[in-house]
């Protein structure tokens, strides 16, 4: 991590922008400006800073650039790899979560704030635990000024930049949702806590689900058993319950991040006109923490 992958890789893309773009004017974004914002985009969702670096990548990236028979670009396509979703509910001392949080949370019109129910930063759980929540010489609100830009540029409206805010706010208020344990003279269960119920309520309507429901299934688990594969609800315990939470952050992150590159492939489509490409491989920032997961055995 540092060693300069991420900064040589948009070098690279910029050279051949500038050297096999058409640069024809129109009344949107050229493809090239495209193939380019595809980079603050991913940047914001998928990078992050460790102690070894203000802007590593998190996750893997293969950008496979096509040229037609003029040598002009014609079209990209976008494969990521391993996304370290365990960021997301986790992150050691002096280290951040993905970008786009902290952009976001710094650049938030009053009217979104209100709109999306974003949290302020301190109240943000997920992001408190590490001690860091700024870098040095990085404006968090103009970065989420350049990334509300490059989602416009790929085609993405207001409404479609709207619902990717309320994810991230729901994601934001899911890790403030707390459980506590409700005992009886014969069992014992498990409920959103009064002091989560809040945060509770705002990631039902974000997402556009049952409160009730929501509650109901964050405090369980349903196994099927038998031939006829009957149903049957098991409670969790309170440990087991955050467990699962946790777990429905990371597997929601991880579609939305994959939702954004199929929109920006979408935004540069590869032309019949292909007749060769080049492809640039920019792999995740190799490091070594205090507690390591499956993920960084992977990378």
């Amino acid at each position: 991590s540092g060693a300069g992958k991420t900064e040589n890789c948009k070098h690279i893309m910029r050279f051949l922008a500038a050297a096999a773009g058409s640069h024809t004017p129109g009344a949107g974004a050229t493809l090239e400006q495209r193939v380019l914002d595809a980079n603050p985009i991913l940047e914001a969702f998928g990078n992050a800073r460790t102690v070894r670096n203000n802007n590593s990548s998190r996750f893997g990236k293969f950008t496979d650039v096509h040229f037609n028979s003029s040598a002009q670009l014609c079209g990209a396509s976008i494969e990521t790899y391993l996304l370290e979703k365990s960021r997301l509910v986790s992150q050691a001392k002096g280290e951040r979560s993905f970008h786009v949080f902290y952009q976001l949370l710094a650049g938030a019109s009053p009217e979104l704030r209100a709109a999306i129910q974003l949290p302020a930063l301190a109240q943000c759980a997920c992001l408190a635990q590490s001690g860091c929540t700024t870098i040095p010489g990085v404006d968090d609100a103009a970065e989420f000024r350049a990334l509300s830009k490059a989602l416009a540029s790929i085609g993405l409206n207001n409404t479609e930049c709207n619902n990717i805010f309320s994810v991230l706010s729901a994601l934001l208020n899911l890790a403030n949702v707390s459980f506590e344990a409700v005992e009886t003279d014969t069992s014992t269960s498990t409920r959103v806590s009064a002091a989560g119920a809040a945060a509770q309520q705002a990631v039902a309507r974000l997402l556009g689900l049952p409160a009730d429901a929501l509650a109901a299934r964050m405090v369980a688990r349903t196994m099927r058993a038998g031939a006829a594969q009957e149903a049957i609800a098991i409670s969790l315990n309170a440990q087991d319950a955050t467990y699962a939470r946790d777990a429905l952050a990371k597997f929601i992150y991880g579609q939305l991040f994959l939702w954004l590159v199929g929109r920006i492939n979408a935004s540069v489509p590869v032309s019949g006109a292909s007749q060769g490409s080049i492809g640039i491989l920019d792999i995740s920032g190799f490091e070594i923490f205090e507690a390591n997961s499956f993920e960084q055995l992977c990378i």
